[in-house]
């Protein structure tokens, strides 16, 4: 039996080898085509003395098939020739004929080691090291997919996975750092949160990691930055050049830069920090300029399009625009007390289209005041805007009147057509205020204001607080809000002061004080409000069916007008949940 057993154990594997040799015999190779790879940068990446990518001669590439496989894992070539210059690149690739493929590529300086590239082209980055290092400069593509035809020429365009953070002073200012003592030849950055792992066939980052840059000598050229938007670059001592990893959207991180002489001691060393909302975002340039080394410390940060659409960021700027103008795809971080203005000259139309705000600011003002109504000249179109969690640093004010005083962060001047926009989470640092009656009165942010004479009309939109003012005009359809404050109203600046639409849904409407008839002192010297038929202002209201107002708090106004007439209107077919401090029917 056990003869037999291994006589059957034989033949099953004789069996199988003739089988297997058969099957090698009948295996037909596919055919294979050189696919041409055209490989080039942006038009404008040898335009720079620094920066200017010429060190990125090793070029690595992977071969994936359409859903993201590796088929043919990393290669790589040193001493590519005319990589990064005009004349561009062209190599071949041998690929299967009739099969759909991606090619992912990297670029970078041969005499860089902060780089460690795997087989499945996933860079991880070590951000130990010196700051102003141009070895640091690198280059990815990815390609469209494409299958193979037998005539197969792909275009490539590299492209920086990393934003490039500048630092640059007023030439005066380095002077005055002179005359002071201080003659900076080197820098060192800090930089917090910021990616160090990339996957190059789909462009997504991962990781959290806090950048040290050490002392290097700073950059030899100038810095030219075009702050003020007029087609003409200012020039400004460059101080300090990072690279960091940064994804497609923009992030805002904090930094902090430190500059010294040759001798790096701390007694002549200048640390420049307190920048907790720097942005930065994938192959863009952050600059940071103004005067950085001496006296009072002012600056603007600038995001440039280093080489790709352009894009802009400033901090604390004016903008006057003289003809229709459509602001797009741009992404503002704010640093200082400072006021963003967005206006035009002569009723012309602003159009915001996917613009995002970020950081700390005065306010941003959709227009401006330059007389009594003067604004409502001002158009503002605005789709997909948004202003999430940022800081109104709002200034001290002497000689207040209002009785409930507000910070917003957006003043909507004008008449503004939202659509698509979300301003949520602003908070303020401004403490109590005094106000003329001698009542200690809180400042209360607010994402939203729409000022005296203005109308906003608000469409598919997120705001958590929103402010009318007495004469504003608003209207809100399909739209989400936590809380309203809502002056009263005299009925002959506007027919309909505050419109609450179909499909909106707000927690809570509050009326203020403000436009009431009079305000008294008592025997014993305390200012009180009292209702004066003759002359009451009362809440213009509309809450419309398909509308639902979980709380409506009257705060003691009446529902009617020095006239007599309904201010609130409540159609069938809309839910208001709760009416609390109504002093009267409506």
């Amino acid at each position: 039996m056990r003869r037999n057993l291994r006589q059957l154990f034989v033949v099953i594997i004789a069996a199988l080898g003739f089988v297997a040799c058969q099957h090698d015999t009948d295996h037909i190779t596919p055919e294979t085509f050189e696919v041409k790879f055209v490989i080039d940068t942006e038009s404008r990446i040898g335009t720079r003395a620094i920066s200017d990518g010429t060190g990125a001669t090793q070029l690595s590439w992977a071969v994936f098939n359409d859903e993201g496989e590796l088929i043919h894992k990393k290669a790589t070539k040193d001493n590519v020739g005319g990589l990064l210059t005009e004349d561009g690149y062209s190599m071949y690739i041998s690929l299967a004929k009739g099969q759909t493929y991606k090619v992912a590529f990297w670029a970078q300086n041969p005499e860089c080691d902060a780089y460690t590239l795997s087989d499945d082209m996933k860079v991880t980055i070590n951000y130990e090291g010196v700051n102003n290092d141009e070895r640091r400069d690198a280059f990815t593509a990815v390609t469209e997919p494409f299958t193979v035809d037998g005539n197969n020429v792909v275009s490539v365009v590299l492209r920086r996975p990393f934003a490039q953070v500048n630092v640059g002073a007023y030439p005066w200012d380095m002077q005055y750092a002179v005359e002071s003592g201080l003659t900076v030849t080197k820098s060192a950055a800090k930089v917090e949160g910021v990616a160090n792992v990339i996957n190059l066939f789909d462009g997504s980052v991962e990781g959290e990691v806090d950048v040290e840059y050490t002392f290097n000598a700073i950059p030899e050229e100038d810095l030219k930055v075009d702050v003020d938007e007029n087609g003409e670059v200012e020039i400004y001592e460059y101080l300090s050049m990072s690279y960091l990893l940064a994804d497609t959207t923009p992030s805002s991180h904090k930094m902090s830069f430190t500059f010294t002489d040759e001798s790096e001691t701390a007694q002549a060393s200048f640390l420049y920090s307190g920048l907790e909302f720097v942005p930065i975002q994938r192959n863009w340039r952050t600059n940071i300029v103004g005067q950085i080394l001496t006296g009072d410390i002012s600056f603007n940060i600038k995001i440039d399009p280093i080489y790709e659409n352009e894009q802009v960021h400033s901090g604390g700027l004016y903008y006057n625009f003289t003809e229709d103008t459509l602001i797009e795809g741009k992404y503002f971080a704010f640093n200082t007390n400072e006021a963003a203005t967005f206006t035009s000259e002569n009723n012309n139309v602003i159009t915001m289209n996917d613009v995002e705000f970020s950081g700390r600011v005065q306010y941003i003002a959709m227009g401006e005041y330059r007389e009594k109504g003067s604004y409502i000249d001002f158009t503002n179109v605005m789709t997909n805007v948004r202003a999430e969690n940022m800081v109104v640093d709002h200034p001290g004010i002497e000689n207040v009147k209002a009785i409930d005083y507000m910070a917003p962060l957006v003043f909507l001047r004008g008449v503004s057509t939202l659509e698509n926009c979300s301003f949520t989470g602003t908070t303020t640092t401004a403490g109590p205020l005094t106000d003329n009656y001698g009542d200690i009165r809180e400042v209360l942010p607010y994402d939203c204001g729409v000022p005296n004479n203005c109308e906003a009309i608000f469409n598919n939109c997120t705001v958590d607080r929103l402010y009318a003012w007495s004469h504003s005009m608003i209207t809100l359809t399909n739209s989400t809000l936590k809380y309203i404050r809502c002056s009263t109203h005299h009925n002959s600046y506007a027919p309909a002061h505050l419109t609450i639409g179909e499909g909106t849904v707000v927690d809570e409407i509050c009326v203020t004080s403000s436009g009431l008839a009079k305000r008294v002192k008592d025997e014993n010297g305390n200012w009180h409000w009292i209702d004066d038929p003759a002359n009451r202002w009362a809440p213009s209201l509309i809450i419309k069916a398909g509308a639902h107002v979980k709380r409506l708090d009257m705060n003691f106004r009446p529902s009617l007008d020095k006239y007599g007439n309904l201010s609130i209107i409540i159609e069938e077919g809309a839910i208001v949940d709760e009416i609390v401090n109504a002093i009267d029917e409506f």
